[in-house]
């Protein structure tokens, strides 16, 4: 009597040359190596979809603050010479989007270019916002100053 030949599995890992070819052995011994740890995620926007939802952002604010103001019965007339400025929404619009995309822009480019920009940006304003120590501050006048005609 012949013994009956063991049948190959089709999962597993392969020895090769123990098993005909299309087919998988038994699994070995060894446990399956852990896998490799996923990437982390990314957190948050990339910079051109921030730079849109900012400005987005902004604008619906600005928006919700002129509708607010309209509703309490607040006049957004700004007297200027002889004319009168009238805020609209239209020009709510677009002062609160076009500085922010083209400031934000213009940063997120300068960076990706030379990123010694992104620490300039960091210093530079809290430098400028500092105030002067009195001793850097120019003198106030005490008197009025002569003028060299009467």
């Amino acid at each position: 009597m012949s013994q009956p030949q063991p049948q190959p599995h089709t999962l597993g890992n392969a020895r090769p040359g123990t098993t005909p070819p299309g087919t998988v052995s038994s699994p070995s011994p060894e446990p399956p190596a852990a896998p490799a740890s996923p990437a982390p995620a990314r957190r948050g926007l990339a910079w051109w979809q921030a730079i849109p939802a900012g400005a987005a952002a902004a604008t619906a604010v600005n928006l919700l603050v002129l509708l607010i103001g309209t509703a309490a019965g607040a006049s957004f007339r700004l007297p200027d010479g002889d004319s009168v400025h009238e805020v609209t929404a239209g020009g709510v619009v677009f002062s609160s989007t076009v500085p922010l995309a083209v400031g934000t822009g213009l940063a997120v480019l300068l960076a990706l270019w030379k990123p010694v920009f992104l620490r300039i940006g960091q210093i530079a304003p809290a430098r400028w916002a500092r105030p002067r120590s009195p001793a850097r501050s120019p003198p106030t006048p005490t008197a009025a100053p002569r003028w060299p005609w009467p």
